[in-house]
């Protein structure tokens, strides 16, 4: 835990379940207590009273904690995309978050036949294959997913540049774990599947 001095407040960040908080102790504050949630970021900021006690704060961040993710769940279910369409939204939403809008693709689509990849982009097509498991998947692992794909539209190969650019994806490692877990929970052999690379599969559908 690091801690920082100003006039009004005093400020301390620690990490818990996966959320950097930070805790504000304001000197102005008597008794409410209120929190701002960043969910890209997974960034909870907590606003409590100065004299608030450590025994009372600790259970403040939990509560906390555990209604940040609720939050998210919830909008886990609400903006993870089911149908095609959805799909293609998605990634147009993140070309103008990511690249400005800038990127030129022809169809994003779910598809049944990727076995052993998340993803695949052709990217002389300007074609985006997203597996079909993916709908079932919290939005920020699908946002993952559809980004690197994107990605690869300008950058085919995994350089350090495409790395740079993956690097703009605040949850990029959170996902990747969460993709590991799925494969390892399915009982697919982890050399099969390369989170990074996304390796081709047998089937040979589009490229890298």
């Amino acid at each position: 835990m690091t801690g920082t001095r100003g006039k009004k407040s005093d400020t301390v960040e620690l990490s818990r379940d996966g959320f950097t908080i930070q805790v504000l102790r304001e000197r102005r504050r008597k008794r409410t207590v209120t929190f701002d949630l960043d969910a890209e970021r997974m960034l909870l900021i907590l606003h409590v009273p100065a004299s608030m006690p450590d025994a009372a704060l600790e259970d403040v961040i939990q509560q906390a904690v555990e209604q940040a993710q609720e939050y998210i769940r919830r909008r886990m279910r609400r903006r993870t995309p089911q149908s095609d369409a959805g799909l293609l939204l998605r990634a147009q939403q993140l070309n103008e978050r990511y690249f400005d809008g800038k990127l030129s693709f022809q169809s994003v689509y779910y598809a049944s036949n990727q076995h052993k990849r998340f993803g695949s982009c052709s990217p002389t097509a300007g074609e985006i294959r997203i597996s079909e498991r993916l709908r079932r998947a919290p939005y920020w692992v699908l946002d993952y997913v559809l980004l690197h794909e994107l990605t690869h539209l300008v950058e085919p190969s995994h350089n350090a540049r495409f790395r740079e650019l993956m690097k703009r994806y605040p949850l990029a490692e959170r996902a990747r774990g969460f993709l590991l877990g799925v494969t390892w929970a399915a009982g697919v052999d982890m050399a099969d599947i390369d989170i990074e690379a996304d390796a081709e599969d047998a089937e040979g559908a589009g490229s890298k």
